[in-house]
């Protein structure tokens, strides 16, 4: 529960963002007898605390990390993004590097131990609010025009609308509230004039509305990103595409990869260092790596090349040595490394491609991974067409494991592999069903995060007898779905640990929910343990025998072991489960696949490896 806003204090306003009571409590007594000529505000979630950040003046936010809903890292970003006058000081008790990094990152003031209040927050305050006070004699306030526009924001939908038109994005409804608040801060720093001038600024083809795009989906959007994301998807493209695409190309000598929404670079760089492990291969050969982004400020990081401890968090300490050289804390990536690629600033929605002149055509390869995650179906479609014609012959297109199931991907065909979904450019007769990659073709280790809310999840009851529920912590428990979709989307912007902590603890609230136990099993197969990943989820179908997505991971992964009797049993129990439901039923976590769908799939995946072969298809193929 947050404070109702109140017109602009006189006095400098802090702000605490805790959801534990005492925390509170505790803050706010010493922060009113250290500093008593501020006023003291409150906020339990990191929405609440972006929403006041909306609607008045905060000097300082003291913000806690782990929050229910959106945690204390993608609070700060937001509210730097809506109030950038706002200064916020993370304070936690997360001493971990990463969670500093990543608090710098998201733009935060300073990084303050909780135990350390009275030796560093204390001094530390204290300029801060005495700048806050020669501000508000100065005229400054961040809430001036909080009112103006309020018919647009109340008119959230269109706006919403809008911007799904002009730039792509999905928004989800939690976030119209701070849609609007931007949309006032952005009018207001713009100087617009008439009522929907901002949505028509966003449609223009200028360099004004390009930066407003971009400033868009910079606040939006989560481009954090890390060396080797994914080491199933790098070690397939080291051993199996590069490798066919080396062969392709022989005659040509000519190799063309592209990173598609390449953040500050890793992704781009992590293709870079697979062609120079390639390199006695490619001698005499015309190479061109190529990572864009629409985010200017990434780029430019890009460019330098030099990271921090956290981008290195899945890179091997062999690879970590040959390609980089220490600076100081941070790490600086090899010249040599650096002068393959290039990068340039794209807009994938609004900009023409191919386009040859900046070599984004024939492309050997286009990694866009967790980009589509954010966009509008219909800005979904436009993008893969461009890719589409932007590929050579051949190509492969590699988006994140669950983003493209269910959208309209004709004319690429899918392959599918045991470590990932790849999608090809080819001219070779589709098959019967139609161009629609769907979520039942997933293999081991690349199954799709479920729903925000796993309430459209439908398992059964578990079929065991329930054993008596541990005591409740102390501190404020936070839900089981609130634990469990904050695991979803630590496991998605690459921070398996604490995605591992959010399922313990939800384990802790419902121990026989086989939904937290599925999520464990894809963290262990993102880490390469198969048998933990195999225990995990015999443990899921233990809890519910319906849980067919088990199944069919489970067959992949005896699959990948060379164990395929048990790979065709897993599967033939997931077609069970599957006949048991009404055809049209949504088969969870795959979205809106359903039942006759997902059996289709099965059917095919049991109609023998001969078949699939004379499909001539590597993998486990899923013909289109």
């Amino acid at each position: 529960m947050r404070q109702q806003p109140k017109p602009d204090s006189p006095k400098p306003v802090v702000m605490i963002v805790d959801d534990h009571t005492q925390v509170r409590r505790a803050l706010l007594t010493w922060l009113s007898g250290t500093f008593s000529g501020a006023e003291i505000i409150t906020a339990e979630t990191g929405e609440d605390a972006v929403a006041l950040a909306g609607e008045r003046r905060i000097h300082v936010a003291l913000m806690d990390i782990e929050l229910p809903g959106i945690d204390g890292i993608e609070a700060t970003r937001r509210i730097k993004a809506i109030a950038p006058q706002t200064r916020v000081i993370v304070l936690t008790n997360h001493a971990d590097q990463p969670y500093r990094d990543a608090a710098e990152a998201a733009g935060a003031s300073a990084y303050v131990l909780k135990y350390r209040i009275g030796t560093e927050l204390e001094p530390m305050l204290a300029p801060m609010l005495a700048e806050a006070i020669d501000d508000r004699r100065s005229g400054i306030s961040n809430a001036a025009g909080a009112t103006q526009d309020s018919a647009h924001g109340r008119d959230a939908a269109s706006l919403d609308e809008a911007v799904r038109q002009a730039v792509g994005l999905r928004l989800r409804d939690q976030d119209l509230a701070q849609l609007a608040a931007w949309k006032r801060e952005r009018v207001r720093a713009l100087a617009l004039s008439g009522g929907n001038r901002y949505e028509q600024l966003l449609a223009e083809d200028s360099v004004g509305a390009r930066r407003e795009r971009e400033l868009l989906c910079e606040r939006f959007t989560t481009g954090e990103t890390y060396f080797f994301r994914d080491p199933g998807q790098f070690a397939l493209i080291r051993e199996k595409l590069l490798p066919e695409i080396i062969e392709r190309r022989a005659r040509q000598r000519s190799l063309r990869l592209w990173s598609a929404g390449c953040a500050a670079g890793e992704e781009a760089y992590s293709l870079a260092m697979l062609v120079d492990e390639l390199a006695p291969q490619l001698a005499g050969w015309k190479l061109q790596i190529l990572g864009t982004d629409i985010n200017s400020k990434a780029l430019e990081k890009a460019r330098a090349g030099v990271y921090g401890q956290w981008s290195f968090r899945a890179l091997d300490p062999g690879r970590k040595q040959r390609y980089f050289r220490a600076r100081g804390d941070r790490w600086e990536i090899d010249p040599r490394l650096r002068r393959l690629v290039g990068f340039a600033a794209s807009d994938l929605v609004h900009d023409a491609f191919p386009d040859p002149a900046v070599g984004l055509s024939e492309c050997d390869l286009i990694l866009c991974r967790n980009v589509f995650i954010y966009l509008d179906p219909a800005a979904i479609a436009r993008i893969t067409a461009k890719f589409a014609k932007t590929l050579a012959e051949g190509g492969y297109l590699i988006a994140g494991h669950s983003e493209l199931f269910g959208h309209n991907i004709e004319p690429l065909r899918t392959r599918v592999f045991a470590q990932s979904v790849v999608l090809q450019k080819t001219t070779e007769p589709p098959g019967a069903t139609d161009d629609r990659l769907t979520p039942a073709q997933l293999p081991a280790g690349a199954a799709p995060a479920p729903p925000p809310l796993p309430r459209r999840v439908p398992l059964r009851a578990p079929r065991v007898q329930k054993a008596p529920q541990a005591n409740p912590p102390s501190a404020p428990a936070v839900g089981f779905d609130q634990l469990l979709e904050q695991g979803w989307r630590h496991a998605n912007r690459g921070m398996p640990d604490a995605a591992d902590e959010d399922c313990r603890k939800a384990i802790a609230i419902a121990a026989f929910d086989p939904r937290p136990y599925y999520l464990l099993a894809q963290l262990a197969q993102e880490r390469g343990d198969t048998a933990q990943a195999k225990t995990l989820l015999k443990k899921v179908i233990y809890l519910d025998p319906s849980f067919v997505a088990a199944y069919l991971e489970l067959g992949a992964l005896h699959e990948q072991d060379g164990e395929d009797e048990r790979a065709r049993r897993m599967r033939q129990a997931a077609r069970r489960e599957l006949g048991k439901q009404p055809a049209n039923a949504e088969v969870a976590p795959y979205g809106k696949s359903t039942a006759g769908e997902v059996l289709a799939y099965i059917d095919r995946l049991l109609d023998g490896p001969a078949k699939q072969a004379a499909r001539g298809v590597t993998g486990t193929a899923v013909p289109h």
